[in-house]
């Protein structure tokens, strides 16, 4: 299907209608016109934009790219019934109109340069992870399950049923997140550690508020120069009308199955869930924005916080319980790497990483296996606390 192309008037002087969406403090969304407002968050507002319009296809690399709105769904066997991000896990049931897409407004500009340093602390890189091991001197934490393929094969995107939960006691200078990870280039030079990021987060200073949210992130230099997290920058194409980062995952308790895969006819890196009518292509991140990206040969799967150097006391993770405590542990189900086909692959070489000088902070369990061969659950998540106790 194709969305309808609208005529856009840029004559100066002359204003145009665009339909959006208004999201007051009870979340109830009217459609209006010219402004669109989410009073939940100071920043969370966003303008339903046309597809073509989206500020990612002004990048020189984009200019002539065909934007994808279609993909073989036979390549996406998401399997569980109750995995959704649909009416009942997004913040409303009201979406853009058809042609449009939602893109988060900035209302000041950021500083990529810092968005960029928060994109690194939330995936484990080879820099991150030596600071944690060998020096003890870390503001990112990771509880994470690091899975490798095979000698000679190769991961070409990853899947997870992902339990979501409202961050209890969390500062707005901190950060939060349950995500898959998938990373290309690990240990080699920078300028070729190629990343896709997809998950939910909560994050103060990138939304306004701690609720948590879908987003995404990228890089093709491990965050030196290139990517960001969700629109900020150019790179992400968004797709679906309805389902978009920032968008508030409701019920704070709640999952969303996600899947970020390389599409085999257009190398793009697509992220797909399932919803109440079927698959929905959320959005991609382009291929012409990698450099080393034709395949996975890392993919991380856990949560991940970060806290200011300065202060003592960081975030909790997941649900705030360790895997094995009472209670509500925060879980990913359904995960998955995927083959070139869009079938589980076998795992090669996979560990669970805390820092060691951290687990009394957060915990990760081993995988365990599930029904499905090559499928598996992992657990995650701690209330934080004191880093230096």
């Amino acid at each position: 299907m194709a969305y309808p192309r609208k005529r856009i008037d840029r004559k100066p002087g002359r204003e145009v209608a665009r339909h959006v969406l208004i999201c007051r403090l009870e979340c109830k969304y009217v459609v209006s016109l010219l402004v669109s407002k989410n009073e939940i968050g100071e920043r969370s507002i966003f303008d339903c934009v046309d597809i073509y319009e989206q500020p990612s296809l002004r990048h020189p690399l984009l200019v002539n790219h065909t934007i994808q709105l279609k993909f073989d769904k036979a390549l996406y066997s998401i399997t569980s019934a109750s995995s959704k991000m649909s009416a009942s896990s997004r913040s409303t049931q009201e979406s853009c109109p058809l042609g449009t897409v939602p893109i988060k407004r900035v209302t000041s500009r950021p500083d990529l340069s810092e968005m960029r340093n928060h994109a690194r602390y939330i995936n484990l890189n080879s820099y991150n992870q030596m600071l944690e091991e060998e020096h003890n001197i870390t503001n990112n934490y990771h509880a994470m399950v690091l899975v490798n393929p095979k000698k000679g094969k190769h991961f070409y995107g990853a899947e997870a049923l992902m339990d979501v939960y409202r961050i209890p006691g969390i500062k707005n200078d901190q950060i939060s997140n349950g995500q898959i990870i998938v990373i290309k280039g690990k240990g080699g030079p920078r300028n070729y550690v190629n990343t896709v990021q997809v998950g939910w987060t909560a994050y103060y200073q990138l939304n306004g508020d701690v609720e948590p949210r879908f987003f995404v992130a990228w890089t093709s230099d491990d965050y030196q120069h290139t990517g960001c997290i969700d629109t900020l920058c150019e790179g992400y194409i968004q797709v679906s009308h309805k389902i978009f980062p920032g968008m508030q995952i409701w019920p704070a308790k709640g999952s969303i199955k996600l899947r970020l895969y390389r599409d085999p006819a257009t190398s793009n890196w697509l992220i797909v869930s399932e919803g109440d009518g079927g698959y929905d292509l959320i959005g991609y991140f382009a291929h012409e924005m990698f450099n080393n990206m034709n395949d996975a040969d890392e993919v991380q799967v856990g949560g991940v916080t970060f806290a200011p150097t300065e202060e003592h006391m960081v975030p909790a993770m997941g649900s705030g319980r360790r895997p094995g405590e009472s209670g509500d542990v925060c879980t990913f189900t359904e995960v998955a790497m995927l083959d070139g086909g869009g079938k589980p692959e076998a795992w090669g070489l996979f560990h669970a990483y805390v820092g060691d000088r951290w687990r009394h902070l957060y915990d990760c369990s081993d995988p365990k296996p599930e029904a499905t061969p090559n499928v598996y659950s992992v657990a995650f998540g701690g209330p934080g606390g004191d880093r230096y106790a």
